[in-house]
C-alpha cells in the first residue's frame, strides 16, 4: 500500500467460546502433516501442532491461548523443531518462537 511491495499473507486464525473452553486455531493444515500434541486433551487442556518437516503449519489449542501465540510466530518465522521439543511442556515456546 505504501509502495513497499510485500504481499500481504496473514496466518489464518479462528477462535471461539463455548461456555468455559476457549478453543484456537492457526494456520493451515494439510491432511499429510505429522500431529504433535502438548498437553492433556483429556483434560481440554492441550494444543495439536501440525508439521511438515518439522515447520509448524498450524496448531489448535483447547484453553491455552499462549501456545497458539507462539505457534503463529513459529508458523511465520518457518523454523524446524524436533517434535520432542514442541510436545516438551517444560520448553517455553515463547522462547522458541523469536
Amino acid at each position: 500500500m505504501a509502495g513497499a511491495g510485500e504481499p500481504y499473507a496473514p496466518v489464518p486464525y479462528f477462535w471461539s467460546d463455548p461456555y468455559e473452553l476457549t478453543l484456537q486455531y492457526v494456520g493451515h493444515a494439510q491432511g499429510d502433516d505429522e500431529l504433535v500434541i502438548r498437553g492433556d486433551p483429556d483434560r481440554y487442556s492441550f494444543t495439536a501442532f501440525h508439521l511438515l518437516e518439522g515447520g509448524v503449519r498450524a496448531a489448535f489449542s483447547a484453553g491455552r491461548p499462549r501456545d497458539i501465540t507462539a505457534a503463529r510466530r513459529l508458523i511465520q518465522s518457518g523454523k524446524r523443531l524436533e517434535r520432542t521439543v514442541l510436545a516438551d511442556e517444560q520448553v517455553d515456546l515463547r522462547a522458541l518462537a523469536r
